[in-house]
């Protein structure tokens, strides 16, 4: 039996849905205990002593993680595998791998683990003790793959419901963005003149955090609270093209490359790497800043017929064929 020990999140939530029926897989949802003030302190304190020092199985593991997340656990047997899937806590890693006791556990890092840890120390620290685990560490980031020596793997998604493909007759956009800042304002407004200058309608959905210094070219597309994913799919399903603005040190293939491959959505990206991929086309994929684009303008790039990528290709992204490789 395969464990998946799943992030609490509702894109987690909706690529590992079609997962759910499976007779030998088993989908838990990742939990820990929250505190605030003089007991986050205390919380913490113990939590870096349990990691590092008496990292010992039981020991203050209640205070960690809540009953009923324990309750699951218990029913893993040692000839089962398990699958931490976007939990990244590097601390908790390590106090729920000497926890569980099984045949094979891997751990499917979700975000570049530059964007986990704050600094190169941190970053080195990272690697250092998942390395030392029998933990198999497996990232889409080749980046993080060389450096860290973790396994490469590919990004994982899902194929649409077919009752959200219907919706794709309502297209109301040429151009859409959704994401948080995360200091792509300056990127996204440079795109934004671009558009307005070759007559392309488009509309961004920028979430603000709290590194967001508005840029006044684009401060009417701001917006304070995210939305939910099922609303984010229908904004894509109904534009024509969607925008990846990758972060700062980040390589590897995206959740938002995937979205455009599998609700064949053309992509405009600062991913250079891009074109080494099979699902790579000029008819599909504009890369902003890249010599080599086959159309000279987004104009012409848009008005062009999208490429259908062969189903073979696609299906190794697909969670339900991806997920093979743990079974």
């Amino acid at each position: 039996m395969l464990y998946i020990i799943k992030k609490d999140y509702f894109l987690a939530d909706y690529i590992v849905d079609p997962l759910n029926d499976k007779e030998n897989i088993v989908v838990v949802k990742y939990k820990r205990n929250k505190y605030r003030g003089f007991k986050k302190i205390q919380h913490l304190i113990l939590r870096f002593i349990r990691t590092f020092i008496l990292n010992q199985k039981g020991l203050w593991i209640h205070r960690f993680f809540p009953e009923e997340f324990l309750q699951e656990l218990q029913n893993i047997k040692k000839t089962d595998k398990v699958l931490f899937w976007g939990c990244e806590n590097l601390k908790e890693l390590l106090i729920l791998n000497k926890e569980i006791e099984c045949q094979e556990k891997n751990v499917f890092l979700w975000n570049p683990v530059s964007t986990i840890c704050r600094n190169a120390y941190s970053k080195w620290e990272y690697g250092y003790y998942l390395n030392k685990t029998r933990l198999n560490i497996f990232t889409f980031d080749e980046g993080d793959a060389i450096s860290l020596k973790f396994n490469k793997i590919e990004q994982v998604y899902r194929y649409p419901d077919t009752s959200l493909i219907q919706k794709q007759v309502n297209r109301k956009t040429d151009v859409f963005f959704i994401g948080k800042d995360k200091h792509r304002s300056e990127t996204i407004a440079q795109l934004a003149q671009q558009l307005t200058q070759q007559n392309i309608c488009f509309d961004f959905y920028i979430i603000k955090d709290k590194h967001t210094i508005p840029n006044c070219q684009i401060e009417s597309y701001y917006r304070d609270h995210e939305i939910s994913y099922e609303e984010s799919l229908e904004k894509i399903i109904q534009t024509k093209c969607i925008i990846e603005i990758m972060q700062k040190g980040q390589t590897g293939m995206t959740l938002r490359t995937l979205e455009a491959i599998f609700l064949k959505k053309k992509l405009i990206t600062t991913n250079c790497d891009i074109v080494k991929t099979p699902i790579y086309h000029p008819n599909n994929i504009y890369i902003l800043d890249y010599k080599s684009n086959t159309y000279k303008s987004i104009k012409e790039f848009l008005d062009c017929e999208y490429y259908n990528i062969p189903d073979n290709v696609i299906r190794n992204y697909d969670v339900e064929y991806w997920i093979k490789q743990f079974i």
